[in-house]
């Protein structure tokens, strides 16, 4: 009796090894090009993705669309940068999406240090649920993978941003992926751009603030303006473009050459402000990433920021609500 109640305990704890070991259903598999990026500050390049669904992530009769997080690792595998994001499309087996991701440092926050750094990437849902992906080889964490390697060069001379007295000093950001932000308070402001290396982009993220805190009240500056909206110039190639409603905006201003005084001048008009009885002064939208974009104006890949704007807007007044780009999801940490 003992023999066998041994050989049974053996047999039950080799299942359970086996069980505990099982390869996870891989929910399909990704492709990112380049796998090698070099990345200056204040600088933005974009990475392409190709993912390619082989699995439905849904369980049962419950839709779930996935999220994608996207880190950038230290040496010791500490998360410095997020650029994480909704996948874009419904996840649907046999369906291949592709789109490209913004990978950037912020002219608000410190440079990251000169040297090498990973990029990786990984499935999951708002339960904090992972799948497994094909194409990236063996994962380095619970279902993160290591998608492209990066390189931070030593500091070029420019671009370098320069704020008027009209923005707010600088507060820190939310998360890894808005490290830090600067409000403009309620009236018009502006940002000179100086040190420019060459031709290039200026891409600038807004969030105008729906303004509907307990303590909060939006003004407008106009009796008949009936939405936040932002008027936003530059010097530089004479580009002038609206956004307005609340939430994100993208911005992208194409530059040629620097203006006479070597520099360029980005002006702000918000067509409204904030008022708090708790918290900061007057403000109305805030700058939450700066950077640069090398290379003649619009060459580089669109990314998901909204295409720069090359006609006139209409004023402030009469600006019409404008969908925001997705926001971020909620950080993601391993």
């Amino acid at each position: 009796m003992k023999r066998i109640y041994l050989v049974s305990l053996v047999a039950f704890l080799t299942l359970g090894a086996a069980g505990c070991h099982r390869k996870a259903t891989v929910a399909g598999s990704l492709e990112m090009q380049p796998r090698s990026i070099t990345l200056p500050y204040p600088q933005l390049t974009t990475v392409h993705l190709t993912w390619s669904p082989s699995t439905s992530t849904s369980e049962g009769d419950t839709p779930s669309e996935p999220l994608v997080f996207l880190h950038l690792l230290g040496a010791k595998g500490q998360v410095l940068r997020t650029f994480d994001h909704p996948f874009p499309q419904h996840w649907a087996a046999g369906t291949p999406v592709s789109y490209d991701v913004k990978i950037y440092q912020s002219a608000l926050a410190p440079s990251l240090d000169p040297g090498k750094y990973r990029l990786s990437v990984g499935l999951y849902d708002q339960s904090g649920k992972r799948w497994a992906l094909g194409g990236l080889g063996e994962p380095i964490a619970r279902q993160e993978y290591v998608a492209a390697e990066l390189e931070v060069p030593p500091q070029p001379p420019g671009p370098r941003f320069e704020f008027s007295p009209a923005w707010l000093p600088l507060e820190a950001g939310s998360d890894k992926q808005v490290v830090a932000r600067r409000w403009l308070a309620d009236q018009p402001g502006e940002i000179r751009v100086q040190a420019i290396p060459g031709p290039g982009t200026l891409w600038l993220s807004f969030r105008i603030p729906p303004g509907d805190g307990a303590n909060e009240k939006l003004v407008y500056h106009e009796t008949a303006a009936n939405t936040p909206a932002v008027v936003v110039r530059s010097t530089c190639g004479a580009v002038e473009t609206g956004i307005s409603g609340p939430g994100r905006h993208d911005v992208e201003m194409p530059v040629d050459a620097p203006g006479a005084d070597g520099a360029c001048r980005i002006s702000l008009a918000p067509n409204f402000h904030i008022l708090a009885t708790e918290g900061p002064p007057r403000r109305s939208v805030s700058l939450e990433v700066a950077a640069w974009i090398a290379g003649a104006a619009g060459t580089h890949g669109g990314g998901a920021s909204s295409p720069a704007a090359t006609s006139p807007a209409p004023p402030p007044a009469a600006a019409s609500p404008a969908p925001a780009p997705p926001a971020a999801p909620p950080p993601h940490t391993p």
